[in-house]
């Protein structure tokens, strides 16, 4: 599905960042079933620890790049990825074929950590699956996602329910959707010769809305300038 559009001026001096949110997953899935629903009484994480692509994911992702193909979606100059694996298979599938000038992967695009689909894989894992050319060993600690500390089921801000992982506190998601921004412009500071330049961010539900105020389906697209990214990200209140 294409995404919301926000409405952006038309400057060459304004980059588009383009925003996509992975492919459906197994614990999107699992989240979907009556009872297992976020926040829901007796709610227990399943353990499915860096949630994998269904099909339809896979399928979604498929459909993203015949539009990315196309003439719907502006071309792409920069893919960066979230480095849990539903974002890196979404790019890979998603922009196959395509001639991108520079691939990133960066923590600071992963999704805020609620539950066992939010915990990353090690480095090594990552490396032995997905594209060389993300230089994956090079970019990444082999610890790289929010670890939390030995107190965190005594400050558990989530609603009541069986966790396996720490959860990401509010106040650090926001330091690192800040931290995500300052990233993206730097990016932005070396267009192509003679147009303007489009950044892609394959990434997550929480982190779209932070940077974008749209709260994004699996394999859709939000489409912004540079200049529209908030001062501060939004990040919803914990129940």
């Amino acid at each position: 599905m294409i995404a919301s559009m926000l409405p952006f001026s038309l400057t060459l001096a304004d980059p588009r960042l383009l925003f996509i949110r992975h492919g459906h997953t197994h614990m999107n899935e699992y989240l979907s079933k009556p009872g297992s629903e976020w926040g829901a009484p007796n709610f227990v994480d399943p353990g499915l620890f860096d949630t994998e692509l269904t099909p339809l994911g896979v399928s979604q992702a498929s459909e993203l790049n015949a539009k990315l193909r196309g003439s719907e979606l502006p071309r792409v100059d920069a893919l960066i990825s979230s480095p849990l694996q539903r974002a890196l298979h979404t790019s890979e599938l998603a922009f196959a074929g395509l001639s991108i000038s520079k691939r990133l992967v960066t923590p600071l695009a992963a999704e805020r950590l609620f539950l066992s689909s939010d915990v990353g894989s090690p480095v090594a894992k990552l490396a032995a699956r997905f594209d060389p050319e993300w230089r994956l060993r090079e970019t990444l600690r082999e610890w790289w996602w929010y670890q939390g500390d030995a107190s965190w089921k005594d400050s558990e801000w989530r609603p009541p329910g069986k966790y396996l992982c720490a959860g990401e506190p509010r106040v650090v998601f926001t330091a690192r959707m800040v931290e995500l921004m300052a990233f993206l412009r730097t990016q932005c500071n070396d267009p192509p010769s003679g147009r303007e330049s489009t950044i892609c961010v394959v990434a997550h539900k929480q982190v779209v809305y932070a940077l974008t105020g749209v709260k994004a389906n699996n394999c859709e697209c939000v489409q912004v300038r540079l200049s529209q990214l908030p001062e501060l990200p939004w990040v919803e209140e914990d129940n």
